[in-house]
């Protein structure tokens, strides 16, 4: 299944839920012994970051692979070609760059770095896959040039190449991924860890039953040992069996949320503090760590029909949700995103903005670090 379908299948399945709720008893799980993530975590900002673009040029640095070679990536089809349009609403400042440019590399950490952000959640969607190479990459120079950033993976449990495969199958191909992860990568220096156990965050986990969940993560635990799974929860259905499962929950975007609150009241007037709250609320009562999510806007037009749109409004759609999720006693604050250029969420210095978004993501971070 395809990524621009996605957000439609959400939506879809976020109506089913809300059609179903009245009638849905929720039966909690028994608390497992295994792990629990300590609510005394030091405060930090995350942001989901996109390593996928490519371009045509070509680089031999020794720290990193060059996954797209001489051809585009995810900027555009066959015989794209700035300035021909990218599929964004805005444009990078950068232009349409190649996320195997050392250059780049240091670029994006620097503007992190200035933008108070802790670490980088990078997508990835398989062994050998080009986002595979690319974290690879990022690894590689973070040991170069010593950033404060830490990095760790968004694993893709959306894939098709997951959900195009029974459900036995699919357990065995996630817990050998998970490990891959792991064992590959968590004891660099620079990989995301709480109390020195390495974190990973896991998007869509509606596409697998908790049960499933949790067999994938005694079996990953029983073979490499403790860690850290913060899960991506649908709205605010289920939390309590999310809680229980992962070691922290999250929701990615607020955007169907937004939205699906939009169309039932018929005002673009809008509200989520409500379900940021019980969000912190359940995930602290089984001492799990919540992790609140911030957007600049949402604008996926470019690449969906019909789309949605969340404004920025200027700062007003940024600000009002830094301050719902500091409100609702975030251990973490998530940016989405730092380069999500399609769904127009970035904070990325772009043509349009500047670094309009880094320097308020800054001066949220500053607040948000310092606990006033």
């Amino acid at each position: 299944m395809t990524k621009r379908v996605k957000m439609r299948l959400q939506f879809t399945i976020l109506i089913i839920l809300f059609a179903l709720m009245p009638i849905i008893t929720i039966i909690p799980l028994e608390l497992g012994p295994e792990i629990q993530s300590p609510l005394a975590v030091e405060k930090k900002v995350l942001a989901f970051y996109y390593s996928w673009y490519g371009n045509t040029t070509v680089y031999t640095d020794p720290n990193i692979i060059d996954f797209s070679g001489s051809s585009w990536a995810h900027w555009g089809g066959p015989g794209f070609s700035p300035p021909a349009s990218i599929p964004s609403t805005n444009y990078p400042e950068l232009g349409a760059y190649d996320c195997s440019d050392p250059d780049l590399i240091k670029a994006h950490f620097s503007m992190a770095e200035y933008a108070g952000i802790d670490a980088f959640i990078c997508t990835w969607w398989g062994i050998g896959e080009h986002s595979d190479i690319a974290f690879n990459n990022i690894l590689n120079m973070a040991n170069n040039v010593t950033p404060s950033l830490n990095f760790t993976v968004y694993y893709e449990a959306y894939s098709g190449r997951l959900l195009s495969l029974p459900q036995s199958e699919r357990e065995i191909t996630m817990v050998q991924e998970l490990k891959y992860i792991l064992e590959t990568y968590s004891a660099n220096d620079y990989f995301l860890k709480v109390n020195n156990l390495p974190v990973l965050f896991i998007y869509s986990t509606f596409t697998s039953p908790f049960s499933s969940w949790s067999n994938i993560f005694s079996q990953v635990r029983a073979e490499f040992g403790p860690c850290y799974f913060v899960g991506d929860i649908l709205a605010n259905h289920y939390m309590d069996e999310l809680a229980q499962v992962f070691d922290g929950i999250h929701l990615y975007n607020p955007t169907i949320t937004i939205d699906f609150q939009r169309m039932l009241t018929g005002s673009s007037e809008w509200d989520v503090s409500h379900i940021y709250e019980s969000m912190g609320q359940t995930a602290h009562l089984y001492n799990k760590l919540y992790a609140a999510t911030v957007i600049p806007g949402y604008d996926d037009r470019v690449i969906r029909d019909p789309g949605i749109v969340v404004e920025r409004n200027g700062m007003q759609t940024y600000d009002k949700l830094w301050e719902t999720a500091i409100q609702a006693s975030a251990d973490w604050v998530l940016i989405t995103s730092f380069n999500e250029w399609h769904e127009g969420t970035e904070i990325e210095s772009s043509l349009e903005y500047s670094d309009l978004y880094l320097n308020r993501t800054q001066y949220w971070a500053n607040i948000f670090h310092s606990g006033s």
